[in-house]
C-alpha cells in the first residue's frame, strides 16, 4: 500500500470512528523518500546524544510533511503538534497562495491556480513517531527497548489509529476493533518481557 492510499486507509476508518479488524491493516506500506528522511534523521540524532526524539507525520495533497523533531531525554519525550493549510490572495498581483503552517510557523508558500482553491486538499494527521536509544548488555552487544507501556497507553488514550517506534529498526504499532482501552498489568508485563529479552540479545519478536 502507497502512503496516498495509507492516508484514505486511515481517513476511512476515522471518519467511521471504528477501529479495523487486524486482517484489515496493510501488511506492508511503502514510505515516499521524505518519511524515510523523517526517520533516518530522528535515528541519528538518538544515536549522537543517546537521548529519545519526536516527529509527527502528517499528509498533504500526495505529500509527507513531517514536523521539526522534539528532543526529550534518555527516558522519554512527550509530542504536541498541529499543521493548517491557508490561503492568501495577493490582489495586485492576482495570485494565489497556499500557505502550509506547521507548528503555528509557515514551512512552506507556494502559488496555486484559482482552479485549485475549489478542489478540498487532501491533509490529515498519519501517526507519531519517536526513537528508542541504544543499550549496551553484559555481553557487549548493542540493544534496544520495544514500545514502552507508557508509549501503549499514550496511543489507547489518543486518536490516533498507528505509533511508530525508531530502534534499530523501525516499528509501527496499529488499534483493531478488538483494542481494549486499559494496558492492563498482563500487557505491562508482556512488554517488559520483550525488552529484556531484547536486552539479553534474544530474538523474541517473529518478523
Amino acid at each position: 500500500m502507497n502512503y496516498s492510499e495509507f492516508f484514505n486507509y486511515l481517513k476511512r476508518w476515522r471518519t467511521a470512528k471504528r477501529y479495523p479488524p487486524a486482517s484489515a491493516w496493510p501488511k506492508e506500506i511503502n514510505l515516499d523518500r521524505f518519511g524515510w528522511e523523517g526517520i533516518n534523521k530522528l535515528y541519528h540524532l538518538t544515536k549522537l546524544d543517546l537521548h529519545e526524539y519526536e516527529t509527527s507525520f502528517f499528509y498533504l495533497d500526495g505529500e509527507t510533511l513531517i514536523t521539526t523533531p522534539l528532543r526529550g531525554t534518555y527516558e522519554q519525550v512527550t509530542s504536541n503538534h498541529s499543521l493548517e493549510v491557508k490561503y492568501e490572495i495577493d490582489q495586485k498581483k492576482r495570485i494565489y497562495y497556499r500557505n502550509v503552517i506547521i507548528d503555528g510557523k509557515v514551512s512552506s508558500r507556494s502559488a496555486i491556480k484559482p482552479e485549485k482553491l475549489l478542489k478540498h486538499s487532501q491533509v490529515g494527521f498519519l501517526y507519531n513517531v519517536h526513537t528508542h536509544p541504544k543499550h549496551i548488555n553484559l555481553g557487549g552487544q548493542t540493544t534496544y527497548s520495544f514500545f514502552s507501556d507508557t508509549d501503549i497507553r499514550s496511543l489507547l488514550k489518543s486518536d490516533a489509529l498507528v505509533a511508530g517506534l525508531i530502534t534499530d529498526s523501525f516499528w509501527l504499532v496499529v488499534k483493531t476493533d478488538s483494542v481494549i482501552s486499559q494496558i492492563g498489568e498482563v500487557g505491562v508485563g508482556l512488554l517488559h518481557e520483550i525488552s529484556e529479552h531484547a536486552f539479553a540479545g534474544e530474538a523474541y519478536l517473529d518478523d
